[in-house]
């Protein structure tokens, strides 16, 4: 290993600088930094300084792991070693960080209390390590804790999870369904069940995931510029000028007597053909464009696989944003527009999805003694319509016995009456959507 791994470069006397490569939390410790020291030197009682995080620490310890913990006086060029300067905010400092000397403040000077000038004058000495930059996030999912109570355990499992995923978007947002929750950014569908899996697993969180969404770009007529990922952030469509969605540049590999099956599925993906060529030995590559939306919200991959029979491959890098024709679906119950269950479609595909979305509601709301209507809306128009009986007493019996002894007028009568109860019962009823009811419709199947 000596021999064949290079030495490590780097200016022995020079300004300390390093790189923050992993980072963990302990309750006692706070955050512990794994730091590659790439110029100069680190030790206990130094102040540093996070360049993009703009905080600044004091070196409470520095150490090797062996793989236990080493104290160490300091750290020099080349070595890989820990830092603990109690960070208690799991948040600041993410992989990828340059630390730097802290500059122009006297050992007097309470850390809490360095002016913003001085980590300014810190940053402007020295340039930050290379290959730094925030990770764009390309879906996006709800996160909510399944009973609401638990939600401040979930938010610190997230925390400290989030410690060593730096490329996890996460912000806090509620639902008039689900309560309080975070709307988590995240690389692709694989990372985002991975930290849901993690989640549950390493933290013991009950987790309820919302279907995922793709951020779309939209343009107002004012020119203002504006990024929603849900039915619920978008605007009426009056105001918009321009929507943009993002779009991806799809490879899939597949056997030669599934070519028809392959070429279907990527044209009801809204899939634009770019080439596709023989490969020999039975396979054929196909390239398209086609919507990332359609690939995290409708189960591409599964059904790839299926019309393949697993023996497909398939990889997507990032082609920009296009326009669409996008528009914002909402659901209405017995007249009453329900927030938390739109969703935005594209305007060829909306009487599908909003098809599918009513069937699966029918079948989750509990009947009541009125009639509930379901309503599927573009704008003012009504694409898709569902209907749940009410339930039915009936009126022409009574105790074991007929109503009226067969007199057809009597019968009519007391049908007339219950009819009209029931118009009236809808008129001032109102449907309460369960927990059970939101949950099953917008968690990630």
């Amino acid at each position: 290993i000596v021999e064949t791994i290079p030495s490590p470069k780097g200016d022995t006397q020079g300004t300390f600088r390093g790189l923050v490569c992993d980072t963990w939390f302990e309750d006692a410790r706070g955050v512990i930094l794994l730091v590659m020291v790439h110029d100069g030197q680190i030790s206990q009682g130094d102040r540093i300084v996070a360049f993009h995080a703009n905080a600044s620490y004091e070196v409470a310890e520095v150490g090797m792991l062996t793989p236990f913990r080493v104290p160490q006086q300091s750290l020099t060029t080349g070595q890989v070693g820990y830092v603990i300067a109690n960070i208690r905010n799991a948040t600041e400092i993410r992989l990828g960080e340059t630390l730097l000397p802290l500059v122009g403040v006297k050992k007097s000077t309470s850390i809490s209390a360095t002016p913003d000038t001085a980590i300014l004058a810190s940053k402007q000495q020295i340039e930050p390590m290379p290959g730094f930059e925030a990770a764009k996030a390309m879906v996006f999912a709800g996160l909510f804790a399944e009973q609401s109570s638990n939600f401040d355990e979930m938010r610190e499992a997230m925390d400290k999870l989030t410690l060593n995923d730096a490329s996890v978007e996460v912000s806090t947002c509620s639902s008039d369904a689900l309560g309080m929750g975070f709307r988590c950014g995240f690389l692709g569908l694989l990372h985002m069940e991975v930290f849901t899996q993690r989640l549950e697993e390493e933290f013991g969180a009950e987790v309820i995931v919302t279907a995922p969404t793709v951020p779309y770009k939209l343009t107002l007529n004012d020119g203002k510029e504006i990024i929603v990922s849900s039915g619920s952030e978008f605007p009426p469509s009056y105001d918009i000028k321009e929507v943009m969605e993002p779009m991806v540049q799809t490879t899939i590999i597949a056997p030669t007597d599934t070519t028809g099956a392959v070429m279907e599925l990527c044209r009801t993906s809204r899939g634009e053909p770019i080439d596709s060529m023989s490969l020999g030995r039975n396979r054929m590559l196909f390239r398209h464009v086609m919507p990332l939306q359609q690939i995290v919200a409708t189960g591409f991959y599964n059904r790839l696989k299926a019309v393949t029979s697993g023996f497909a491959s398939f990889e997507y890098e990032d082609h920009g944003y296009h326009p669409a024709s996008l528009t914002k679906m909402d659901i209405k119950i017995n007249g009453n527009p329900v927030d938390a269950l739109s969703v935005i479609v594209h305007t060829s595909y909306g009487h599908q999805q909003a098809r599918q979305l009513l069937v699966k509601l029918r079948k989750l709301i509990d009947r009541q003694n009125f009639e509930i209507n379901i309503q599927a809306c573009v704008g003012s128009k009504i694409i898709a319509r569902e209907r749940i009986p009410p339930f039915r007493k009936d009126v022409l019996t009574k105790s074991g016995k007929l109503v009226g002894g067969g007199d057809e007028s009597r019968k009519k009568k007391l049908l007339q009456k219950q009819k009209a109860g029931k118009k009236r019962m809808k008129t001032v009823g109102r449907v309460q959507l369960s927990q059970e009811v939101f949950t099953a419709v917008m968690r990630s199947d």
